[in-house]
């Protein structure tokens, strides 16, 4: 009778264990997310797995029921971590952001650049299409037409804390025969690299015109948009050429020359 009352303790322990893990997964992290926010997601991980596991080390050095108990979460977090992975899976499109890239290249009429792999020290992790610069990207189109707007981005600041408040450190938005700014907003105007046109804007981001291509940046300064330009190839190529961009479109240079008087 005594054994059996114990194997029903344990199992009860077991099945509480279960319950309880989600339950610890879910108050940690929310202990962990001030430190993700302050120091960004692997920060973050670095309280949040200590703090889950220790408590279940303690019931295990103590035996009995609660390391039933124990058992029971570390059951509960086999199968979380099992469930997030095969999620993440059945929703990754199973392509790098290179591959997508190069397949929007293929589908397009003019060609499509980019830095490289990697630039400024961030790796090349994102890249979306706003067809006809809608607010949101689509995953069905696949060619870069006029008046659409191509991001490829640098640097994800994307983790488990971070919710859809992330982004790209270094985000490219490209433009096609658009103007990225109303007239009158353009602060200075200077030749650039490789026979482009540099345009920085009065917000302070930076314009390069290559083609019928505008290439748009927030976050560098003139000598990083100078770099970026400089380091341009055509979407599938690991180095960058020492040929000429294609100099702007007479079309592009009239409303340069509008915007920038």
């Amino acid at each position: 009778m005594e054994h059996d009352a114990q194997r029903r303790n344990s199992v009860v322990a077991f099945l509480v264990g279960l319950v309880a893990f989600p339950c610890l997964a879910a108050v940690t992290g929310l202990l962990a997310i001030p430190f993700a926010y302050a120091a960004g997601a692997a920060a973050g991980f670095v309280v949040w797995v200590p703090a889950m596991a220790a408590p279940i080390v303690v019931l295990l050095r103590r035996g009995g029921r609660p390391r039933g108990l124990a058992y029971g979460m570390i059951t509960s977090a086999a199968v979380c971590f099992v469930a997030a992975v095969g999620v993440l899976l059945l929703f990754s499109s199973g392509e790098s952001p290179e591959h997508q890239l190069v397949t929007i290249a293929s589908h397009s009429s003019t060609p499509v650049y980019y830095p490289g792999p990697s630039f400024e020290g961030h790796d090349f992790d994102d890249v979306v299409i706003f067809s006809h610069n809608s607010e949101s990207g689509s995953e069905a189109d696949h060619s870069f037409d006029r008046g659409d707007r191509l991001d490829v981005g640098y640097g994800s600041t994307c983790g488990s804390f971070t919710g859809e408040t992330c982004g790209d450190l270094i985000d490219l938005q490209m433009y096609r025969r658009t103007l990225p700014f109303p007239p009158g907003y353009c602060a200075k105007r200077l030749d650039g690299p490789r026979g482009t046109i540099l345009v920085q804007e009065d917000s302070g981001a930076w314009d390069a015109f290559t083609g019928d291509l505008v290439i748009r940046v927030e976050e560098l300064d003139k000598q990083g948009m100078v770099d970026l330009v400089t380091e341009l190839r055509v979407a599938g190529d690991r180095e960058p050429t020492d040929s000429q961009l294609p100099r702007p479109s007479a079309t592009m240079l009239r409303w340069v020359s509008d915007a920038c008087r």
